[in-house]
């Protein structure tokens, strides 16, 4: 047997044991470990950096907008105080939030929506790391707290998120449904 003694932040650097929305019973709670907590209403950036300050010098915190999940590690104890935070930041939807179905007279709904994301959007560039440790770039567009989509079967663009973006959204799309006389 042997006893390896760590300093915090590199204890928190190793491979721990990692968990999902919950502790299990027998983690004590001066365990550093890792917890993936997934959101319904929250952004997973904006709750990332809510908690920040909350971590201690050697906690970090994650977001995974993709999956709309953070990633928290922390001492047990400081894990159940901040999921239990996140929760109280997720269970409110945001004042603002609604969505809109947008039917289209001309034009295509999947390029109406390319073409809104490129419009409202910022390129992001995220590096991943894969399992034998190559580095992936991958670019997409962020639409920050909007979600469009669209639906072929209507034609539609399905817009969800605050009600000041849907309005500038709205007057676009009325733009790029535009005939080819350029009336609406």
């Amino acid at each position: 047997d042997f006893l390896y003694l760590s300093t915090l932040p590199e204890a928190a650097k190793r491979a721990g044991e990692s968990f999902e929305s919950e502790l299990p019973e027998g983690v004590t709670p001066d365990q550093i470990v890792t917890m993936t907590i997934p959101l319904s209403n929250a952004s997973a950036a904006l709750v990332a950096e809510q908690i920040k300050p909350l971590l201690d010098a050697y906690g970090s915190v994650t977001p995974v907008p993709e999956q709309n999940i953070v990633i928290v590690v922390e001492t047990a104890a400081q894990i159940e105080r901040i999921s239990q935070v996140i929760q109280t930041i997720d269970d409110r939807k945001p004042v603002d939030s609604s969505y809109r179905l947008f039917p289209l007279k001309n034009a295509q709904a999947d390029a109406v929506v390319n073409a809104l994301k490129g419009l409202v959007g910022t390129r992001v560039q995220r590096i991943i790391i894969d399992k034998d440790g190559k580095q992936n770039v991958v670019e997409e567009m962020d639409v920050g707290g909007l979600s469009i989509q669209p639906d072929s079967l209507t034609n539609a663009v399905i817009v969800v998120g605050p009600e000041s973006r849907i309005e500038t959204v709205e007057e676009l799309i009325a733009l790029l449904d535009a005939d080819e006389a350029g009336s609406v």
